[in-house]
Parts: C-alpha cells; sequence; structure tokens
C-alpha cells in the first residue's frame, strides 16, 4: 500500500491570492530584469566581506551594499539611529517589561528630507546582522516604491515583498522567524524570545520565494542552506504543493507583464492626497 503525502497549500488561499497578484503588481512597476536576473544575496563572505562588530560601521556598509543592490544612489540616503526601550535581562531575570500597546520598531523611512531619503534605523539591530540588512532592505524598498513614485499609498506588506525580487529575501525570511533563546544567572533561569521582524509571516515568506523560485525556474537551490530550518520546511511544503496547480497563466504574466499607463506625475498626485 502505498501512503502520499498531503500537498495541501500551507497558507490559505487569501494569501496566496494576494501573493500572485503583488508579484504581477511588482512585475508592472518594476523592469523585467530585477524579477528575472538580480542576483540573490547570500550571508556570506562573498557578499560581506568584513566581520561584524555591533558597530555603526556595520550598518554602514550594509547599507552601501543594500542600496548599491536596489540600484538607490548612496549619497541620497541619510542612515541615522533611534532607540526604543527593550525587554533587558539581567543576571536574576527581567528588568523592564514593555507595556502591550507599546508598537516597537526595527526601522523607519521618511521621504525626502532636503532632497534626500531619511532611514533610521533601532540601534538593537546592530546586534543581528541577518535582523538589520532584513530592515535595511525594508527601509530601501520603501525608497523605490514611494521614494521613485511607483505607489502612491505605503503598503508595507508589498514592501517587505519587494526585497525579495531585490535579493534579499533570504534576510527577510530568516527575520521573520522567532527564536527562542535560553538564559541563566545567578538564581534564575529562564528563555527569551527574539525575532519576528517584519509584516509577513514565516510560512508566507517561504511561499513567497516558492512562488519567485518558480517564475526564476531556479534549478540550483543551495541558497536554501543559509535558510532557516522553518523557512526551508515551509519552503519545501510551497514547493510541493505548487507543483500540483497550474500556475502558467500566473508566471506568463510576471515574466511578460501587460504594459500599464502610470499617472503623469504620481508625486503631485500623493501630494494632492495627503493634502486633503
Amino acid at each position: 500500500m502505498f501512503f502520499w503525502k498531503n500537498n495541501q497549500s500551507p497558507i490559505t488561499p487569501e494569501d496566496q491570492d494576494w501573493l500572485e497578484k503583488s508579484f504581477i503588481k511588482l512585475s508592472t512597476l518594476f523592469d523585467r530584469t530585477v524579477i528575472l536576473e538580480k542576483e540573490r544575496v547570500l550571508p556570506n563572505n562573498d557578499f560581506f566581506d568584513w566581520h561584524f562588530t555591533g558597530e555603526i560601521s556595520d550598518a554602514e556598509k550594509s547599507l552601501a551594499l543594500v542600496c548599491n543592490q536596489m540600484d538607490v544612489e548612496l549619497s541620497n540616503v541619510n542612515l541615522s539611529f533611534y532607540s526604543e526601550e527593550e525587554v533587558q535581562f539581567t543576571d536574576e531575570g527581567l528588568l523592564a517589561i514593555p507595556q502591550k500597546d507599546d508598537k516597537r520598531t526595527a526601522g523607519k523611512y521618511y521621504q525626502e528630507r532636503d532632497g534626500k531619503y531619511e532611514v533610521l534605523l533601532e540601534i538593537q539591530q546592530l546586534k543581528s546582522p541577518v535582523d538589520m540588512i532584513a530592515t535595511l532592505a525594508h527601509e530601501v524598498a520603501h525608497i523605490k516604491l514611494l521614494g521613485e513614485n511607483r505607489i502612491i499609498l505605503n503598503d508595507e506588506p508589498l514592501t517587505d515583498l519587494v526585497t525579495h525580487i531585490y535579493g534579499f529575501g533570504i534576510f527577510s525570511s530568516n527575520s521573520s522567524v522567532v527564536k527562542m533563546n535560553t538564559w541563566s544567572g545567578n538564581s534564575h533561569t529562564g528563555w527569551r524570545i527574539s525575532g519576528a521582524k517584519g509584516y509577513l509571516h514565516t510560512k508566507i515568506h517561504a511561499f513567497a520565494m516558492a512562488l519567485f523560485s518558480l517564475i526564476r525556474e531556479e534549478s540550483d537551490l543551495d541558497w536554501l542552506n543559509y535558510c532557516e530550518k522553518d523557512i526551508e520546511k515551509e519552503f519545501k511544503k510551497s514547493v510541493r504543493y505548487l507543483k500540483t496547480q497550474d500556475l502558467s497563466s500566473f508566471i506568463e504574466k510576471v515574466r511578460n507583464p501587460p504594459v500599464q499607463k502610470k499617472p503623469k506625475d504620481l508625486k503631485q498626485v500623493r501630494l494632492k492626497k495627503r493634502n486633503k
């Protein structure tokens, strides 16, 4: 007797529909070479040829790499830092707990101040190179969408997806994984939770990577070795499911999108909406 694996979708039909429509939308907003040919950035010495020490210089070097990869002029981006109160762990345990309604951020983006873009990085991001790079890629993705007048209204999930097409999918996906680490002090032991950055769930990131891999007809999947185990597992589940589906129409729309007319001056359209 043969037992077939259950190839149900790991995400909801609504999420899959959103992903497919979003990839089609991005294919109309960006040149097809971005979708099909942008190199996938890996967290290794081939791309990051320096030792991360948690200093501000790490963020500056990383931003330069992100801007170069995402076709943004570095000289037009101002990088600064801010701090938010976090859970502190001492030898005796918890020192402070954020309020339940406290909305914390990893980075911020402000548009065109003195003719430049403002990218702000929460200082704690310097402790985690993967989270820091994912955050910087997300903020630069805001520049690609809002700063370069491709969309009118901010769309955070779509911004996360832009990091995938520009090669930072591994970082955004790994950064979305919740990690549990143990800690111990002189008289207490326990655990802490970290991670879960970004606006898309881990399973949606993994499904997006699977869709994107099929769009690009990738045969070499060695980059999966750099993914968190949860991402790798969900990616493989997504691929198994997608191979049972007819994606020909979707893939054709992404690879060869119809030419769409854009507003004459999208920047002015957005300013008018903002001033209403």
